[in-house]
């Protein structure tokens, strides 16, 4: 067994108040935390991976320890395992990954409970984002709300699977989902959990490995309301397995088309319209072959083009838009 790298001592400290602490405090020094947050008070020395938290009473042992391991998690998983401690729910659906992501109070739980009877939930409070390889895998945490039944807990499966998407979580009187860019999708991230990067020095860590996170994984905006609705809205789209929210499309067989130097000229015979396509946008075109969906068309792109895969998948479903608008194109 591999000797533990962090180890946490706990203490119980009677002349803690009972309640929150007078005034929430955290102050970093070069490898320092200390903290004095609720009703957890303690240390964390990044650079002896020692952490000490003392709790007023027994029955409180076990948040405070768990508060102090995701702490350390959050600040020590980009650095040293090309990975995000992410404040979101976990769902696998036929053995593929999802993740749900926002602050407190934008649905995570909600997502968690309606999931029931769809997918296995690995939590509903912190999951774990790992981009160690070229593919992405979504791992389980001991890491549950406060709220979440024990036995729950105890039940849930330990697990990493392929991670298919994120949802940046929105409430909403509508199900809508939006792609996000490469910097909107980071700033989403960082919203989600602004404290991995309140250590200065851990900042660019967590920036490049958001950057590598962005550039593997469609990051989406996801709009929401309560109901197990929104799975059957989701499975026309994310959740089968890699297609977007546009569907499989083929060329119109009216239109007829021919490359010159890397760019198309579409000829529609039946409105009598010659079109000419830009790079990027002949590239497309001559992706889409009734096979592919939007996604994989997009993942060419991205590796093509050496832009984020967020970034590709919001051209490349743009300009599907304006071709099926344009009726030069169909749905497969």
């Amino acid at each position: 067994m591999a000797e533990p790298k962090w180890f946490l001592t706990l203490a119980v400290n009677a002349a803690l108040p009972k309640g929150k602490a007078p005034k929430a405090s955290i102050s970093h020094t070069d490898t320092k935390t200390s903290f004095w947050v609720d009703i957890y008070k303690g240390e964390m020395d990044f650079g002896r991976c020692r952490a000490v938290v003392s709790v007023p009473n027994s029955p409180e042992a076990i948040s405070g320890l768990e508060r102090v391991a995701a702490y350390i998690c959050m600040q020590e998983l980009h650095r040293h395992h090309s990975s995000l401690l992410l404040h979101g729910a976990g769902l696998v659906v036929d053995d593929v990954g999802y993740a749900f992501f926002g602050a407190s109070g934008r649905g995570k739980s909600t997502i968690s409970r309606l999931a029931a009877g769809f997918g296995d939930v690995l939590s509903d409070e912190l999951v774990i984002v790992d981009v160690s390889t070229d593919q992405a895998v979504l791992v389980s945490t001991p890491f549950w709300g406060t709220g979440t039944p024990t036995d729950r807990v105890a039940s849930s499966p330990q697990r990493r699977v392929p991670l298919q998407a994120l949802y940046d979580l929105h409430h909403g009187s509508e199900f809508r989902v939006e792609t996000l860019s490469a910097g909107a999708a980071i700033m989403a991230l960082l919203a989600s959990e602004k404290v991995a990067i309140e250590r200065v020095s851990n900042a660019d860590s967590w920036l490049a490995i958001a950057r590598k996170v962005v550039n593997t994984v469609p990051i989406e905006r996801l709009q929401f309301y309560p109901s197990t609705d929104l799975w059957e809205y989701l499975s026309m789209g994310s959740f089968t397995k890699g297609a977007a929210m546009v569907p499989i499309m083929h060329h119109n067989p009216q239109v007829s088309s021919r490359l010159f130097d890397g760019e198309a000229v579409l000829v529609d015979t039946d409105k009598n319209v010659v079109r000419m396509l830009n790079e990027v946008g002949s590239r497309i075109w001559e992706l889409v072959d009734g096979e592919r969906s939007a996604h994989e068309i997009a993942e060419i792109l991205s590796r093509e083009y050496d832009v984020s895969l967020s970034e590709a998948q919001v051209s490349v479903n743009d300009f599907l838009v304006t071709l099926a608008a344009h009726e030069l194109i169909a749905e497969a």
